[in-house]
């Protein structure tokens, strides 16, 4: 008190104020009201401010993760779950090693896409056990490569690393396991753990583990198993929580025995005392490791498949469609109009789909013409106009059908709203009353968040003379009823789907599509199409709105459907 009562002692008049007022916002606030994030409150029972809050994680491992394995009735993502509000997602299978981890990254892949926040990777214990190799992390190869500094470049030869991708061998299948991971989850924080130590085993006489200071049936040391997790944190460029040491539970030692599932047969499994440590561990460690931010839930998506002819897909809230491109040109095939992907959900389906029909090497494929929880490409364009694509026709009232787009721009791209500029090849086509006609097709395709229908604005760069301009559905046999609405101007059809990819039963349900055509005057059934005609003059720009949705997702009938297509949206 004397040495505050000097220092305030030799204050200038001036400051006595300032301290005052300082001195009372401190005597009236809380510290923890003036501290810039909130603190952690660690009591074992929760945080008020952690990184991993409210995430969804993905827990990949063997049985000291399955939560089918009965040494605890809590496990320590139980813990993270009460403590964090995490959502767990698990997939780890007692008796599996590394390499079963492709096997569970593609369940949780089907499953959850990638909704998942992070992952981790509590594995390695039973490699030891089953005595698998250590191995190498890389092969070497010399090879040329072009290189030069201070002096031209020129070709010389260099040792080059490749993974060691070999399945038997426990860095091998590490390898092979961080490397599907990592590609199918490129944005996601992976987390690798230890394996921690190990005492005996018995379950029964075909089921006698020894603890960890024997070798195993290669003569090789736990502790190896676990440096070489430790190693491909580097390696893979992924962190890794060292369970192993930081967790404090050391089975060897009998004072340790209460945090396993039993001090005689079982010290292998720790107990719900032994997750609950295990819990407390991770929570602190994984406070410095960030989740990465997902980007901002897109409500419509469209992107550009080179890998898959040049496919140009797109989404909204309630349908996908397809556009064929210049790939499919070139082989000659006739696939003139859109193409509808129906789906199930509001989430945007289309990437997953496509990696799914094309997966990495080794993965098995899922055909996107199946069903696999959020619907499937059900339906049949052929050489058709497919689901409302617009056309001119020929002087006596024939179509003429355009062929795949050539250009694409997108305009706009955002999560709630897409606007796409599809350029087709110059055409040179003569009608049938002898004249020539020279033209370039433009669509500009307008997808926005909350709004069913597609919007396209389509016209004719070249085209000289008035001529007649249709929307189209084609109309397969399955169903030869077709409804065109006069009064307000629509065109809508009941499709019952291309009968070569469902099923019999009509199980799969049916696709409703339907056109908004404002200036249509004319409504024909004709070439095995429902028309909606207008007229179009040289320059003029033609917009018109379509849409599609499906049986098994928001609309029932086709009543129903038709009160959607007379409303104004």
């Amino acid at each position: 008190m004397n040495i505050v009562y000097l220092c305030i002692s030799k204050l200038k008049p001036t400051m006595y104020k300032k301290l005052f007022i300082i001195l009372t916002i401190l005597a009236v606030c809380p510290l923890s009201a003036i501290h810039s994030t909130p603190l952690p409150l660690w009591e074992g029972q929760g945080v008020g401010f952690h990184p991993w809050q409210g995430k969804r994680v993905a827990y990949f491992g063997d049985s000291i993760t399955d939560p089918r394995n009965k040494a605890a009735k809590k496990k320590y993502w139980t813990f993270l779950q009460e403590w964090l509000g995490i959502t767990p997602y698990v997939y780890a299978k007692s008796g599996r090693m590394w390499d079963d981890i492709p096997r569970q990254a593609e369940e949780c892949m089907k499953e959850h896409g990638d909704s998942v926040d992070a992952i981790l990777i509590f594995m390695g214990t039973n490699d030891y056990n089953n005595g698998v190799k250590i191995g190498e992390w890389y092969t070497e190869k010399e090879e040329e490569v072009m290189y030069g500094h201070g002096q031209p470049k020129t070709m010389t030869k260099r040792k080059r690393q490749y993974m060691c991708m070999d399945k038997d061998t426990y860095r091998g299948r590490i390898n092979i396991a961080l490397d599907k991971v990592k590609r199918m989850y490129p944005d996601k924080q992976i987390v690798l753990l230890t394996p921690i130590h190990r005492q005996n085993f018995h379950a029964n006489d075909k089921n006698w583990q020894c603890s960890e200071d024997y070798t195993n049936q290669c003569g090789i040391y736990l502790k190896e198993y676990v440096d070489a997790v430790k190693e491909a944190s580097n390696i893979w460029a992924v962190p890794v929580i060292d369970m192993n040491a930081l967790c404090g539970l050391y089975p060897m030692a009998d004072e340790y025995a209460n945090f396993f599932n039993n001090a005689n047969t079982d010290r292998l499994h720790p107990n719900d005392l032994g997750h609950e440590r295990m819990a407390k561990t991770l929570m602190q460690q994984l406070l410095v490791l960030p989740v990465f931010d997902a980007p901002k839930k897109a409500s419509v998506f469209g992107k550009i498949y080179p890998n898959r002819m040049d496919d140009l897909t797109w989404e909204n809230e309630w349908c996908a469609y397809r556009m064929y491109g210049p790939a499919v040109q070139k082989t000659g095939q006739k696939l003139f109009g859109y193409d509808i992907w129906v789906k199930n959900t509001h989430d945007t389906i289309v990437d997953l789909r496509y990696r799914l029909h094309m997966p990495p090497k080794g993965v098995k494929m899922k055909s996107f013409h199946e069903d696999w929880g959020n619907g499937m490409d059900c339906y049949a364009v052929g050489a058709s106009l497919g689901c409302c694509t617009p056309a001119l026709l020929d002087t006596d009232g024939k179509i003429i059908f355009p062929w795949s787009w050539e250009k694409c721009e997108f305009m706009e791209q955002t999560p709630e709203r897409l606007k796409m500029h599809v350029t087709l090849k110059p055409v040179g086509y003569r009608l049938q009353n002898g004249d020539s006609i020279h033209y370039t097709e433009h669509r500009i395709i307008s997808v926005e968040k909350g709004k069913r229908f597609n919007t396209c604005e389509v016209w004719y760069e070249g085209l000289d003379r008035k001529m007649q301009i249709a929307v189209g559905i084609v109309v397969h046999k399955e169903n030869p009823k077709v409804y065109a609405d006069k009064k307000y101007h629509y065109i809508a059809y009941e499709d019952y789907q291309d009968p070569t990819m469902v099923k019999k039963d009509g199980s799969d349900g049916v696709i409703y599509i339907g056109a908004k055509c404002p200036e249509a005057t004319k409504f024909k059934h004709e070439q095995d199409h429902l028309l909606a005609i207008a007229t179009l003059n040289p320059g003029q720009h033609y917009t018109y709105q379509f849409a599609a949705t499906w049986s098994k997702f928001d609309v029932h009938s086709f009543e129903e459907w038709k009160s959607i297509l007379e409303k104004k949206e």
